[in-house]
C-alpha cells in the first residue's frame, strides 16, 4: 500500500501515515453497516470518470442509479478535529467539498436528465453527510 501511495504522488515521508489512514478506512468500512451496504451494490459505478462540457475530468467514487435518481457518494478518510462536534464537522465538510459534489451531480444529471443527490462518507468517523 505504501508503494502504491508513493507512486500516486504521496511524499515518501508521509507514506506510512497515509497507508495507515487507508488501512483504518478500509477496516472501518467493513465494520460499518452503511459501508457494507455501499460495497454490496453490484450495479454501482465505481471510480467513474466523466468529462463535463468545459473538458474538466471528474472521477466519481460511487454512483448508484435508484428509482429516485442518482446517488453520488464520495468516500473520505478524514475525521473531525479533536473536540469538534458532528454538526461543525458536517458544515466544514460541506463547505470544503460542496462545489466538487455539485459538479459531480451536474455531470451525472446531464447524461440522462434525472436528479442526482450527493453524500460524503467518512468511514473512520462513522459519518454520512448529505450535501
Amino acid at each position: 500500500m505504501r508503494r502504491q501511495l508513493t507512486r500516486a504522488g504521496i511524499p515518501a515521508v508521509q507514506a506510512d501515515s497515509a497507508a495507515l489512514a487507508v488501512l483504518e478506512t478500509l477496516q472501518a468500512t467493513l465494520r460499518d453497516e452503511r459501508g457494507l451496504w455501499l460495497l454490496s451494490q453490484a450495479g454501482a459505478r465505481r471510480e467513474w470518470p466523466l468529462i463535463d462540457a468545459a473538458g474538466r475530468v471528474s472521477v466519481i467514487d460511487l454512483a448508484l442509479s435508484t428509482e429516485e435518481g442518482w446517488l453520488i457518494v464520495d468516500y473520505k478518510t478524514g475525521q473531525p478535529h479533536v473536540g469538534e462536534d458532528e454538526r461543525h464537522f458536517a458544515a466544514r465538510m460541506r463547505q470544503r467539498h460542496g462545489e466538487q459534489l455539485a459538479r459531480y451531480c451536474a455531470q451525472v444529471s446531464a447524461m440522462d436528465g434525472r436528479k442526482a443527490r450527493a453524500a460524503l462518507y467518512f468511514p473512520r468517523a462513522r459519518a454520512w453527510i448529505d450535501v
